[in-house]
């Protein structure tokens, strides 16, 4: 009977041990588990990128400047740009000082410095001014480094310059490039301007003033000048339309070979449809003076069946344009 007994309290003993040890290892797993989740809960967010962090609070910056828009940054080896445009040639030069202080009071110096530690020079700024508007990418703009030791005043001065001498009319400025030694400033007179009677001559001259007036000495700078006309254009209701998909690659074949060597450039105008002339741009010279052609009406009529022939027998060939440094010049290119 006693043995019984001590049997029982036996089982007993053996199943509150094993509910014992069930529950310590549930508490053991719970326990595991929250301070898991608790570890999930309080780990370090991933460290944010500095220079990424700097460069936005920057562009909040100078997208408050007025006078400016089309802000962007661009990081490119060790050349960190700022790009805008000018959307006030007044406020340009102040803008400019502003975009400048801005940018060495924010924390991109010493987040670029951090960023570009691997490179034994530094990183240096440099402003590129656009054209409103302009989408990114390989545009048409000035350039401006800013080394540590620059003139600021005279890098907003030649931002101010820049900007109003976008603004003559008939004249597209191309890349150029500003420093404490002047402009090296290019730009084209397109077929709109030459037909206003724009010249590259007196392009020159207005430049030279503006840069006069900005402050700046003309003297410094140089000026590269070019002629730019599309391949072929037509007007329909007075507004320019370009025209795609012609076989006119040789028709200036002809009157090339009688034009003398300041031959430039070609421009086929439709006026109306299938009636063509043939506009010619002449070579400049260094100056940007429009350099004279060797053309005469003999040598126009006798070049006009040979184009022709060369050509879809739909158009009617009209008159050769010879565009001249004071105006131009027509030739038939049918005998009256």
């Amino acid at each position: 009977m006693e043995r019984k007994v001590r049997m029982r309290e036996s089982r007993v003993m053996m199943r509150t041990t094993r509910r014992v040890g069930f529950g310590m290892r549930a508490a053991a797993i719970a326990l595991a588990g929250a301070l898991l989740m608790a570890g999930c809960a309080t780990q370090p967010e991933p460290e944010q990128d500095p220079f990424g962090a700097a460069t936005a609070e920057l562009l909040v910056q100078l997208e408050q400047i007025d006078g400016i828009a089309d802000v962007r940054q661009v990081l490119n080896a060790l050349d960190f740009s700022i790009s805008y445009s000018v959307t006030d040639a007044a406020l340009a030069e102040q803008a400019t000082l502003e975009v400048i202080d801005t940018y060495e009071a924010s924390d991109v110096p010493g987040a670029l410095k951090k960023e570009t530690a691997a490179y034994s020079d530094d990183a240096q700024l440099s402003l590129n001014i656009i054209e409103v508007g302009a989408p990114g990418g390989d545009i048409p703009h000035l350039e401006l480094p800013v080394p540590p030791d620059a003139d600021v005043t005279t890098v907003a001065r030649g931002v101010a310059a820049w900007a109003r001498m976008e603004a003559i009319g008939g004249v597209e400025l191309r890349t150029s490039t500003f420093s404490a030694s002047g402009f090296e400033l290019a730009y084209t007179v397109g077929y709109g301007g030459l037909l206003d009677g724009v010249r590259p001559t007196a392009v020159a001259a207005q430049m030279n003033q503006i840069i006069t007036d900005t402050g700046l000495d003309p003297s410094t700078s140089t000026f590269a000048a070019a002629l730019r006309a599309p391949d072929l254009l037509n007007s329909v209701d007075g507004e320019p339309k370009y025209v795609q998909g012609t076989s006119l690659d040789r028709a200036d074949q002809p009157l090339k070979a009688v034009a003398g060597p300041n031959y430039g450039s070609v421009l086929y105008f439709a006026p109306e449809n299938f009636t063509l002339d043939i506009v010619l741009l002449p070579s400049l010279a260094p100056d940007g003076t429009l350099l004279p052609l060797d053309l005469t009406s003999e040598a126009v009529l006798a070049a006009a069946p040979v184009i022709q022939a060369d050509i879809d027998s739909r158009w009617t060939l009209r008159d050769v344009v010879v565009f001249t440094q004071d105006g131009s010049q027509t030739y038939p290119m049918r005998a009256s």
